[in-house]
């Protein structure tokens, strides 16, 4: 059974992560979160799969490629949003800035 095309970019992340025997606590340690929020992250994640333990979540990531391929492909696809989002707020900070310029002229 494959994974709901509802999971967000960020739970399929956890997901993975889950599969690949990681606990909450060093999920949490690894995306900078608490262990609190992977915890609902990962109720969620088993909410949305219908997943009934971590064994039949393991076996609905490991549809196709191992996860450890999957997790890669995520933790790209993450990484060119972010820096998308960072080439674009730079831009709007400079905008800012030549406002604020101009107005301090006027």
């Amino acid at each position: 059974m494959p994974l709901p095309k509802d999971l967000t970019v960020r739970e399929k992340q956890i997901a993975l992560l889950i599969a690949n025997s990681y606990t909450s606590l060093e999920i949490a340690k690894k995306l900078n979160l608490t262990k609190h929020t992977i915890e609902t992250y990962r109720k969620r994640i088993m909410r949305k799969t219908k997943a009934k333990n971590v064994a039949n979540l393991v076996t609905m990531m490991s549809n196709n490629k191992p996860p450890a391929n999957k997790l890669k492909n995520i933790f790209e696809k993450e990484r060119k949003e972010l820096l998308k989002l960072k080439r674009e707020n730079k831009h709007l900070l400079k905008r800012i800035w030549h406002l604020e310029v101009r107005l301090a002229k006027k």
